[in-house]
């Protein structure tokens, strides 16, 4: 800048005229440090809230959940069951294998949003040919204090007729079947009762039912082979 010019810009600053032909001076933009960082703040937010999306995305898994309540022993169809996004690492089966599960039975009863695993199916029959299925009505007192679990092994025991003489030939409790536990839930209709679904021989079936008819069944958790019957205890001269 010349001599002329330098005149000229601090005439400009003090208020001064310019003559013609002389360049007049550029303004100088005032600096807002504060609006600079917000801006610089604003972005760095952005990407970050971009990248936990698309990390939380990526740590998802698409698995397969029951799409409604599903009995024990019912064969699987795709509209029975529906894929769902779970993040981490569940154990269930991933949607992309739904042809590996549609076909196959539920090993146990299945309510709605339930996530899948290979043990609640299988690819038996149930019941298997020379077997029944049968549901009791237990009060307290006729299954262990603990409870069943399904899979459990037991054994269906005939007990003895409330209010029995002493005498009574029908005091000696008796074996009839094993069985397995294959479902279990509370009774709606009696309080205090447990449904309970058995898987028995098929020959033993009828037996069940009949003395479950008249409160006479009861069931003893075992875990191997059992009697076929179960005494009584012993009575003592005095009673």
């Amino acid at each position: 800048m010349n001599t002329t010019t330098q005149s000229a810009a601090t005439r400009a600053l003090n208020g001064a005229s310019i003559p013609a032909g002389v360049p007049r001076p550029l303004p100088t933009r005032a600096r807002r440090p504060g609006l600079i960082a917000g801006a610089v703040l604003l972005i760095v937010g952005l990407a970050l809230t971009g990248g936990l999306l698309v990390s939380g995305a990526a740590g998802k898994t698409e698995v397969l959940v029951a799409a409604g309540a599903v009995p024990a022993g019912h064969v699987l169809t795709a509209g029975d069951v529906r894929a769902t996004s779970v993040a981490g690492d569940v154990r269930a089966i991933r949607a992309a294998d739904l042809a590996t599960v549609v076909g196959q039975s539920a090993a146990v009863g299945l309510v709605p949003g339930q996530l899948l695993n290979r043990d609640m199916l299988t690819t038996a029959t149930v019941p298997a040919p020379g077997q029944a299925m049968i549901g009791l009505s237990l009060a307290p007192g006729q299954f262990p204090a603990d409870g069943l679990a399904v899979g459990d092994q037991v054994l269906a025991v005939m007990i003895p007729a409330a209010g029995g003489s002493s005498a009574d030939a029908s005091l000696t409790a008796r074996a009839l079947t094993t069985a397995e536990v294959f479902g279990l839930r509370s009774d709606p209709s009696s309080s205090g009762a447990t449904l309970v679904t058995l898987v028995v021989p098929l020959n033993m079936a009828n037996q069940v039912l009949a003395q479950s008819a008249v409160g006479r069944i009861g069931l003893v958790k075992v875990t191997s082979a059992a009697p076929t019957a179960i005494p009584a205890p012993a009575r003592t001269a005095a009673s």
